[in-house]
């Protein structure tokens, strides 16, 4: 048996003739489900059909799995322990794309066993899909960093992963007046703790980010300085954003006399 609820109403529930190996739903249930832009069911996960998720469905700007969490699931399943915490599955535009469960679906992999889970499945553009991605996540609060990436902020302004966690640290000294955030107390306090919030204070100053990280990186190539480290760098932003010209000799300058 598998229950099903979607956003247009209740509960019913449907008996299936197999449990099947796919990411959609069957042709009645998309019907529903196009309206209501929303369903949720639960379903056992075998794991050919998280192998098949992980394969053909997993978000391109997912981050790195976790090997840890990934042990700590499978060792759960196999004591009885497993709690389910929901799969997430965008459809965008007929595609079905995974923004949520990766850990999960690969320790029912790792696992060899069957395993009974919540599955959401939204109809969404691939841009919401950035936002809620950047936004959430189960047991793990995503970072800034997390939240760039899944929007590809960077890439206009050609910055590395590396580049762009040492500017969403750059950018959020500046959005906290200089006082380094400790943990989300420290967002919570001084009323900074909506991530679109951070995220668009950080993407505001991408301009004088892309102009910092590009002088470090035709003089560093590759090498470690003091000049990477957050409040440097935020302290040459505000100095470029509000004294442009000054800057970018004053900048020059200290990065020609690195050594």
């Amino acid at each position: 048996m598998r229950t099903r609820v979607s956003a247009g109403g209740g509960g019913e529930t449907l008996r299936e003739k197999e449990r099947e190996e796919r990411g959609a739903p069957v042709a009645q249930e998309r019907s529903l489900a196009a309206e209501a832009r929303i369903e949720a069911t639960v379903e056992w996960i075998s794991p050919a059909q998280a192998r098949e998720w992980l394969s053909h469905c997993l978000y391109e700007r997912q981050r790195k799995l976790r090997e840890a969490h990934v042990a700590r699931l499978t060792a759960a399943i196999h004591n009885g322990r497993y709690a389910a915490q929901g799969i997430t599955l965008a459809n965008v535009e007929g595609r079905w794309v995974l923004t949520n469960g990766q850990h999960r679906l690969s320790a029912i992999v790792r696992a060899e066993r069957e395993v009974r889970e919540v599955v959401i499945r939204k109809w969404q553009s691939m841009e919401a899909v950035a936002d809620e991605y950047g936004r959430t996540d189960i047991g793990v609060r995503r970072s800034l960093l997390d939240s760039m990436q899944a929007h590809d902020v960077g890439a206009e302004y050609a910055l590395n992963p590396f580049e762009i966690k040492r500017h969403g640290a750059a950018a959020g000294l500046i959005q906290a007046c200089f006082e380094r955030p400790r943990g989300l107390g420290t967002w919570d306090r001084l009323g900074l703790s909506d991530p679109d919030e951070r995220l668009l204070f950080a993407v505001e100053w991408l301009p004088e980010g892309s102009w910092y990280w590009k002088l470090l990186r035709q003089s560093l190539r590759g090498r470690t300085h003091y000049l990477q480290m957050a409040p440097v760098a935020a302290v040459a932003y505000v100095s470029r954003r509000f004294a442009p010209e000054q800057a970018e000799a004053f900048w020059s300058q200290v990065v020609a006399g690195k050594d």
